[in-house]
């Protein structure tokens, strides 16, 4: 049998077979970088609930622990290193680093007795 141009031998022609290569390294390589693109969103959707739960968990184990005989929060026990991504307000004190200008900054507040009167305590992590 001679081969002739313009007839087809097999289901798929050089052209087709050429053209289905390009198509599927298309496909995956948007499905890859798909994967690439919901992991990066995955692990910053963790780092800011992790972020959250921290300053909650904070906030709590002050407004439990942190506290003397008649139930007022010791600020000495607060005068003390912090994580960097820490800030804690209390009455008119200040504890921790300051947040960079252009971060999420997730609050905590929980209401505590400072010295005999009922103070707003906020907890901020980034």
């Amino acid at each position: 049998m001679v081969w002739r141009a313009g007839h087809k031998k097999g289901i798929l022609s050089f052209e087709d077979f050429t053209l289905a290569l390009i198509i599927m390294f298309i496909a995956v390589s948007i499905i890859v970088s798909n994967l690439f693109i919901f992991d990066h969103s995955a692990n910053e959707a963790a780092k800011a609930v992790r972020a959250e739960w921290n300053g909650d968990s904070t906030a709590d184990m002050i407004a439990k622990q942190y506290v003397d005989a008649h139930g007022n929060v010791d600020l000495g026990l607060l005068d003390r290193e912090l994580p960097g991504t820490m800030e804690i307000s209390l009455a008119s004190a200040r504890f921790g680093a300051t947040p960079p200008v252009g971060t999420n900054l997730y609050v905590s507040r929980r209401i505590v007795i400072v010295n005999g009167t009922a103070s707003l305590m906020i907890v901020g992590t980034w």
